[in-house]
């Protein structure tokens, strides 16, 4: 067999006083003897606007392809209220000092364009979650999640997720080992609800 891979992976966070962006990006692609086998793309805004140190305000973008779940693109745009409710520095022991989580839930709007089955949209809620802990210098986990169930039936949701652990090797150097699951409670006909992909990286962190 003749096989091809590309994966992307890629992230983003500015912070200011009152203002914070983070962007996330993932593209995977693979094909076996010319013929493609995958391709999806996923990718995340989010604007925090802070009226607290700790309360902010945010607006999120979700944009999501997979050519093999008969998805050209799913766009969910939401806001909402957050907390920062542990950051860098909240504990005393150098053993959590590097610790951050914050969590929001908001309300928005989801639009989903499809090659065979019917193109849908409605409201939805969302609820996010992004933990992440370097437990020693150098080592750190993390963990991130958002969910969208439909605002008419809850028993339709969208959750993606992502988790991991990251080796600062050399010099913002980075080794990870990352899952992604993403799944979707009410799949079109003949689709499969979870998706699960592992994959090492290695990669490098800026930071200023």
């Amino acid at each position: 067999t003749d096989d091809s891979q590309i994966n992307l992976l890629g992230g983003f966070v500015a912070r200011s006083e009152r203002l914070r962006l983070i962007l996330d990006a993932r593209y995977f692609y693979s094909e076996e003897d010319k013929r493609v086998t995958d391709r999806n793309a996923y990718g995340t805004m989010d604007m925090n606007f802070f009226m607290t140190p700790r309360w902010y305000w945010f607006v999120a973008i979700l944009m999501q392809q997979d050519t093999f779940d008969d998805l050209n693109l799913r766009t969910a745009v939401t806001s909402g209220p957050g907390h920062q409710f542990i950051d860098k520095g909240d504990f005393a022991s150098p053993y959590f000092s590097q610790m951050t989580l914050q969590g929001d839930l908001g309300v928005g709007f989801l639009d989903e364009d499809r090659k065979i089955g019917d193109d849908d949209n409605y409201g939805v809620y969302r609820w996010s979650l992004r933990w992440e802990w370097e437990v020693i210098p150098k080592l750190t986990v993390f963990h991130q999640q958002q969910g969208y169930p439909e605002m008419g039936d809850l028993s339709n949701y969208i959750l993606n997720t992502l988790q991991g652990i990251r080796f600062d090797v050399w010099e913002g150097i980075l080794v990870s080992a990352q899952v992604q699951y993403l799944y979707d409670n009410e799949p079109p006909d003949d689709s499969k609800k979870g998706d699960t992909t592992v994959f090492l990286t290695l990669g490098y962190l800026y930071e200023n």
